[in-house]
């Protein structure tokens, strides 16, 4: 019979030597403690599942009652030595970026940030896990404001010659500091956007993506990528990729390990189209799906667009439903993530605005109900994969694909305000831009209620250049800053901003074509340009 090693036991052991719960020539013993909440009553009950073995009932119980009396012990150890790690690895950062910046931090500045650097390596010699906490918190507000010191103020590295902003260095670059976003450490803020790239044939994701993504990697880097559709329906446009079948995951998984292999952290954008496609996309050749039967009409894309159905309200839950399978797949590939893809006029969002919705069932009419899709949808897949792996993007105040609002601001709040409920781990939203001059654009700042009402990671795009990301983050108006068109084009993109490096020209015309290699892996990196 399989002898379970007692917690808290001892081994003396090599690292040569391996141990194992099972005898030799035994499998091993697998035990799942799964909740199961009755539809109907809403009781809830503890379902043990045991992989083949001849343990008894009784071992079983006595381990599972044995884990759950020390899940919080467990818990609170782990995150000990996660914000202990963390905590050291801003002290020596810190203290690094101090000693290359010299006599370039002013006096009084250095002296705040040195208190603080001191509070912390006290606090992680003798500090519990919330005073490390609140240390490193207090001395990343003073690096803040060091950053902005430094590129803010006249006489300041920002605005000086090209060969002084080559020294610039990730202190006083708030987008290269490191960053916890739930159980993941970020050693930068600078996230890759998600972008369809239609160079999935068949919806599978193909071999030359592997280069692309790993491409784009950076040790402690996140990326999410394209949109993939969730279902057979959710397609709209040609070679986009899928993960709602078993050929889809599979393709998935070595794209996974290239990204996991350069330290990188990985998210899947899921999607559905709804409206904004057309017959020939469909199953059987059947109506594309939506939350209204209103066409729609701009036809700037190179989609052409049918007449969508609108969706009965008993089969809403069928296509909650397909979200949540993909979110599972997703795990299954090996992503660290996934995001709603809820932003750009798509299914999600033409539930959520009002200009699309015409709804008069529990789905339309009020802004909780336009909103009860998206949510069942997190809510869905925040019970199958956890809250700390779920993310969500939005895009309140865009009216693309007609999809506009009436009132976006509270439209925004009030989804900002409802996730938390769920506790997710991120939201993603679009920041509206003003374009000014040639490609620069102004960010009007209409995220920042938003920002303020999420209490998980809020990650702002939309248009943003190094300047622009560097301020959000310094002045807290984002966690992290996603860029799409600047990652696609310089695949060493964080490596860029910390240089100040020139950047590599994007080609709008390879954007969504099908070649493997010509706008797609053949940007070069700063080493191949300087060389």
């Amino acid at each position: 019979m399989t002898k379970i090693i007692p917690r808290n036991t001892t081994l003396l052991t090599s690292k040569s030597e391996v141990f194992s719960t099972a005898a030799d020539g035994q499998t091993s013993v697998e035990i799942n403690v799964l909740l199961a909440v009755g539809k109907g009553t809403g009781k809830k009950q503890d379902i043990t599942i045991t992989g083949v073995s001849t343990l008894p009932k009784d071992e079983v119980d006595k381990t599972v009652q044995e884990a759950k009396k020390f899940a919080k012990e467990v818990k609170e150890k782990r995150d000990a030595i996660d914000t202990k790690n963390q905590a050291e690895s801003v002290v020596y950062q810190t203290e690094k970026q101090l000693k290359e910046l010299g006599g370039k931090v002013p006096p009084p500045v250095k002296e705040k940030v040195e208190t603080k650097l001191k509070e912390l390596k006290d606090a992680i010699s003798v500090g519990s896990t919330q005073t490390i906490k609140d240390a490193m918190a207090s001395l990343n507000q003073e690096v803040m404001q060091l950053g902005q010191s430094l590129y803010g103020q006249p006489g300041s590295l920002v605005g000086q010659g090209q060969e002084e902003k080559e020294q610039e260095h990730p202190l006083h670059n708030p987008l290269l500091s490191p960053y916890k976003m739930g159980n993941f450490l970020l050693s930068h803020r600078v996230v890759l956007a998600p972008l369809t790239r239609q160079r999935s044939f068949n919806n599978i994701p193909q071999p030359h993506a592997i280069l692309y993504y790993s491409q784009r990697t950076s040790k402690g880097g996140l990326l999410i990528s394209e949109a993939a559709g969730v279902s057979d329906t959710a397609q709209g446009y040609p070679f986009t990729p899928g993960i709602w079948t078993k050929e889809q995951v599979e393709a998935w998984k070595p794209i996974v390990d290239a990204v996991h292999a350069k330290g990188g952290i990985f998210f899947c954008q899921i999607w559905h189209v709804g409206r904004v496609s057309n017959q020939g996309f469909q199953p059987k050749g059947q109506a594309p799906i939506s939350s209204t039967d209103k066409s729609l009409t701009n036809g700037v894309d190179v989609a052409q667009f049918s007449p969508p159905r609108k969706l009965r309200t008993d089969e809403i839950p069928q296509i909650v439903n397909d979200f949540r399978l993909a979110a599972r797949n997703a795990m299954g590939a090996g992503f660290d993530g996934i995001e709603i893809h809820g932003a750009n006029g798509y299914l999600v969002e033409q539930f959520l605005k009002d200009q699309i919705n015409d709804r008069t069932d529990k789905y339309g009419g009020s802004l909780e109900n336009r909103c009860r899709f998206a949510l069942e949808i997190v809510e869905a897949i925040v019970n199958e994969i956890g809250a700390g792996r779920v993310g969500i993007r939005l895009s309140p105040f865009a009216n693309y694909m007609e999809s506009g609002d009436s009132n976006p601001k509270a439209l925004g709040l009030y989804m900002a305000e409802s996730l938390n409920k769920y506790g997710i781990l991120y939201c993603h939203m679009l920041e509206p831009r003003v374009k000014t001059v040639g490609e620069k654009f102004e960010c009007p700042d209409m995220l920042l209620p938003m920002r303020k009402a999420f209490k998980g990671t809020f990650i702002d795009s939309g248009g943003y250049d190094r300047e622009d990301g560097m301020r959000a983050v310094a002045e807290n108006h984002a966690d992290l800053v996603a860029y799409g068109r600047l990652f696609l084009a310089n695949p060493d993109l964080p490596r860029r901003f910390e240089l100040n490096a020139p950047l590599n020209k994007y080609s709008s015309e390879t954007f969504c074509i099908p070649d493997p290699v010509v706008g797609y892996v053949d940007y070069p990196f700063l080493e191949e340009t300087n060389a």
